[in-house]
């Protein structure tokens, strides 16, 4: 969903990220981040804006700027902030998980829903669950099953909960063909082994 304001092109996730980030920082009264992630993220922002100002295409450079590394960073700082209660953020995304994973095994066994032309051909047919396109489902369900991966393997509680929405995941992710989810996974949970 997107619209301007003020001229500025926005979408719906930049707004709920400003909205979510505006709470925190109300909510939590102040910034809580550590100072290694303060510092790089600052450094990151002044190298972008630097791009920005150098770029031929300020509007584009602004906006990728804004999808690329503002918002990512806000969303980091609201992690640390939340820490506390983080097990029930990966909580909501395993539910929200379970319901896109829900809907692309439906459409596997019923082929109903799935948009063209990803419903063309016998092996090649790709799961679309509720998005337009199957990479949108691995581009939802990696983090998420990464996420997942890595609770299980730091922590004791609820390790069923978890292992069923990675597994989930990991079936809705086959389903729709996504490979660069399924590399990506690997990567992350290697990096959750490691550290």
């Amino acid at each position: 969903i997107r619209f301007t304001i003020v001229g500025i092109p926005l979408n719906l996730l930049d707004v709920l990220i400003g909205c979510g980030f505006l709470y925190c920082l109300i909510h939590y009264r102040g910034l809580r981040v550590s100072h290694a992630y303060g510092w790089m993220a600052v450094t990151f922002l002044i190298i972008g804006l630097s791009a920005v100002v150098i770029s031929d295409a300020k509007l584009d450079a602004l906006g990728l700027y804004k999808s690329y590394l503002l918002a990512p960073i806000m969303v980091g700082a609201m992690i640390q902030m939340v820490r506390p209660k983080f097990q029930h953020v990966i909580q909501a995304l395993g539910y929200c998980l379970l319901f896109v994973g829900a809907i692309t095994l439906l459409q596997w066994l019923t082929s109903y829903g799935i948009p063209a032309p990803w419903n063309v051909g016998n092996f090649d047919v790709r799961m679309t669950s509720v998005f337009e396109y199957p990479n949108a489902v691995g581009l939802l369900a990696a983090p998420i099953v990464a996420l997942s991966m890595a609770w299980i393997i730091h922590e004791q509680k609820q390790r069923i909960f978890f292992l069923i929405v990675a597994s989930v995941g990991m079936l809705a992710i086959g389903l729709s063909h996504s490979d660069g989810a399924v590399a990506a996974i690997i990567i992350a949970v290697t990096f959750a082994f490691l550290f």
